[in-house]
């Protein structure tokens, strides 16, 4: 470092410091971009967790105001250090300082370029040319299977129908791929049916599709169900964004701008959302009537981007790989899981937010004695703030009361659109999927269109799902049912034109899969625990909690000998009306 030697005044040298700061750059950069840290694995997720995003939160703080001090030190010192030469004049200590900025500064350089690197290549939305080796004949996979890959969140994974122990993989006792695979081994006896199912709970897309390129075998059918977790996959539950115009202060501009200049404090981000996500919200966490979202419009809109263009890349994915695509548009419950927050237009100031809270308030407490005039206040609020989630679901089940079952179907839907932390799949995202029909040899099913008329009065509720997005076991068996008539259909994979599809009843695949009197109970156990820990999410939880009661009589009944049917949840079980419901 002969030029260091120069501007230092010949006693301290730049090489150790620079490579001290190289050192400490790949050290920090190799932490964020691991999937944990290195006692994630000795100690639990509830106890590192809160380390890891402390320790993210000082990091950035530190790498900011060090950035800062290094960029005026050196300009500060290196001037003194120039004027003292010019005077024969030398300080050990101020150069020793000045090598110490510009070793940071040279590190915080690599860094900036290391993260720009890696944004760029995680954030890369194209999926690498598909490449197979060749089926093995003798011993292992046959040319002859029937191979089919199952991809997406818990739905595709069949949730609620499976065991979760910690430390283990999810145990998937029933599911789409599974049903169908077991019918499609009735279709084609000759061949061996294998269902390789690779969907985790709580994955979205982007999660979802990173398994492709592990893929060993060329898929006969790539079966997609991904939507819900496109949200709480980036960000925390807890997560409120700045969102109200009189809220957007100078620090959280001067934050946006920094993260769009600075690729080490986005990548900082990420990791830190990426060690939050998962997290219950505290129960100390009092939310509002009038809320916040967890995202901005423009996160969402880029979320919503790369959402269609990963659907996009994985249908050329399975065309140039000579795979069937199969992609479902995921629906939710709509009419029996009430929205976890609502906003307001965001100019609106805070006295008009606090007005509107009270008069939504005064219409509320009209739904038992005056639905009608009820109703009118709702709609003269929704006429002021048409994105307001829960006036949209209120509404939506006095009309549901009236016999209104269209009106009421719009306003439920409006009530999930707008949602500001939504955990079942927006339109605009069903749409995107919906889109995929247009496409020659893609088979989309509109989730939506089967699940409805399992409902007695067409309403998507909880005679559908046993929680917001998860459906019951009729609703499994009839997306399955659709699924084999389309590929019927389509004579997908030489199919037999004599052989009709397998017609396939909720009790069949009941008994096959083994749902006994254990899984049942360990059911409803599990979606009580569930509603327990989404509770908080919104500002009035009591409907959840009832429904925490609900599955808690309903686990004790049925570990006493009651049949799920008659355990009082709505849809559980095989009920008698499961194939053909009256309405």
């Amino acid at each position: 470092m002969k030029f260091g030697r120069y501007i230092l005044g010949g006693r301290v040298s730049l090489g150790r410091p620079i490579f001290l700061g190289v050192a400490i750059a790949l050290v920090v950069f190799g932490y964020l971009i691991g999937p944990r840290l290195l006692f994630e694995a000795v100690f639990p997720r509830n106890v590192t967790r809160p380390i890891a995003a402390t320790f993210l939160k000082i990091l950035l703080g530190l790498y900011l105001a060090g950035f800062v001090i290094a960029m005026t030190g050196s300009l500060f010192l290196g001037r003194r250090i120039l004027r003292a030469r010019r005077g024969r004049g030398r300080s050990t200590r101020e150069a020793r300082l000045l090598a110490a900025c510009v070793s940071f500064l040279f590190g915080a350089l690599l860094l900036e370029g290391l993260s720009a690197v890696w944004l760029a290549r995680a954030h890369r939305i194209d999926l690498p040319e598909p490449r197979f080796p060749p089926r093995s004949v003798a011993g292992g996979p046959s040319a002859n299977d029937l191979y089919v890959v199952v991809l997406g969140g818990s739905t595709a994974l069949g949730s609620p129908f499976d065991s979760f122990h910690s430390g283990r993989p999810y145990e998937s006792w029933l599911s789409i791929g599974q049903i169908v695979g077991w019918k499609l081994q009735e279709v084609f006896p000759d061949r061996r049916v294998v269902v390789d199912i690779r969907a985790v709970g709580g994955f979205n897309l982007k999660n979802a599709l990173m398994s492709l390129p592990s893929l060993t075998r060329r898929p006969d059918a790539i079966l997609l169900y991904s939507g819900h977790n496109e949200f709480q996959g980036f960000y925390k539950l807890s997560r409120t964004a700045v969102y109200y115009a009189d809220e957007v202060s100078f620090r959280s501009r001067a934050t946006r701008r920094l993260l769009r200049i600075s690729s080490l404090s986005a990548l900082i981000v990420e990791a830190l959302r990426r060690h939050e996500l998962g997290e219950n919200p505290e129960r100390s966490t009092v939310r509002n009537l009038v809320d916040s979202p967890a995202c901005t419009p423009e996160e969402r809109g880029q979320i919503l981007d790369n959402y269609r263009a990963r659907l996009g890349g994985f249908v050329d994915y399975c065309e140039k790989a000579g795979s069937l695509p199969i992609v479902f548009a995921p629906a939710g419950n709509d009419g029996g899981f009430d929205p976890d927050r609502s906003v307001l237009l965001p100019e609106t100031p805070r006295p008009a937010r606090e007005a509107f809270a009270r008069s939504f308030r005064e219409a509320r407490s009209l739904e038992d004695s005056d639905p009608e005039r009820c109703m009118a206040a709702y709609r003269s609020l929704l006429e002021k703030q048409p994105i307001f989630a829960e006036a949209h679901y209120r509404l939506a089940r006095l009309l549901e009361r009236r016999g209104d079952i269209e009106g009421a179907n719009r306003h439920y839907v409006e009530a999930r659109d707008h949602d500001g932390l939504s955990l079942c799949c927006p339109s605009d995202f069903r749409a995107a999927v919906l889109d995929l029909a247009k496409r020659d040899g893609c088979i989309v099913i509109d989730a939506e269109e089967v699940l409805r008329p399992l409902s007695p009065r067409g309403i998507l509720n909880e005679w559908v799902f046993t929680d917001a997005h998860h459906p019951h076991l009729t609703g499994y068996v009839a997306l399955s049912r659709d699924l084999l008539k389309r590929l019927r259909a389509r004579r997908a994979f030489g199919w037999p034109d004599r052989v009709p599809a397998p017609h396939v009843t909720t009790a069949e695949v009941a008994a096959h899969f083994g749902m006994g009197q254990a899984r049942w109970t360990e059911l409803c156990q599990r979606e009580k625990l569930w509603y327990k820990g989404i509770a908080q999410l919104r500002f009035d939880p009591s409907d959840r909690l009832a429904r925490v009661d609900a599955y808690g009589r309903a686990a004790e009944a049925i570990s006493k000998g009651k049949p799920p049917e008659e355990a009082g949840i709505p849809g559980l079980g095989v009920p008698k009306s499961a194939e053909a419901p009256a309405r």
